[in-house]
């Protein structure tokens, strides 16, 4: 599956107190990634939406994510 990480810190860009992402790593690698399996099957399962409008409110919260910089794709141009 594709690994889902954050790139959200605090603190200055050069010395960050806190990198959420490593502080996720420790507990337990690849824990966002796990959190939107689970997202995901709840809706099917659960709540009887389509995987076409999961799959939709997925590409919603990525976008919104790069957006607000919680998710940091790596791109540069």
């Amino acid at each position: 599956w594709v690994s889902v990480k954050t790139s959200f810190q605090l603190g200055s860009a050069k010395n960050p107190y806190l990198v959420l992402q490593d502080k996720l790593d420790e507990v337990y690698p690849g824990l966002l990634t796990a959190i939107f399996i689970v997202f995901c099957w709840w809706l099917m399962a659960k709540k009887n939406i389509s995987p076409l409008k999961v799959m939709l409110l997925l590409v919603v919260i990525a976008f919104v994510g790069v957006i607000t910089g919680f998710f940091n794709p790596g791109l540069s141009y």
